[in-house]
């Protein structure tokens, strides 16, 4: 078996950078619309944290955390081109492991929900601006 080695710069895996803002706004807004819904439901959004939970704290940590890893994304392809292959999927599954945490944050369940939800949304927002695209069989 013979492995191939990754000659050029433009061999290297693709990073969609207007795919992956447009994820980012797309989560931002997803989450919003999550802190709205949990906020219509009774929500306390009150956590044992410092920071309060309103929409400019949820846009920030959404967009921030996203660049972030995107940025440490992008940086670790260059040097390792297989971490595109499972990168996306360990990130989502971290959101989905982290969002129990909201269970232990908050004694309301309904803020704990909407937190929760938070995670997932930004887990497949991940995962939607990281997980490679191949084309159909038959068109590459």
């Amino acid at each position: 078996m013979t492995t191939r080695r990754l000659s050029t710069v433009t061999d290297l895996p693709t990073f969609d950078l207007t795919r992956y803002a447009i994820v980012i706004a797309g989560g931002v807004v997803l989450n919003l619309v999550a802190l709205w819904i949990g906020d219509t439901a009774g929500a306390t959004l009150e956590i044992n944290a410092p920071e309060s939970i309103n929409a400019p704290t949820v846009a920030v940590f959404t967009a921030g955390i996203m660049i972030v890893a995107g940025a440490g994304y992008w940086f670790l392809t260059r040097k390792w081109p297989s971490i595109t292959k499972w990168a996306p999927w360990a990130g989502f599954g971290f959101a989905i492991v982290t969002a129990v945490m909201p269970f232990a944050a908050s004694p309301d369940a309904t803020t704990a929900t909407t937190l929760a939800a938070m995670h997932v949304i930004t887990g497949l927002a991940w995962l939607g601006g990281t997980l490679q695209r191949t084309p159909p069989h038959g068109l590459a």
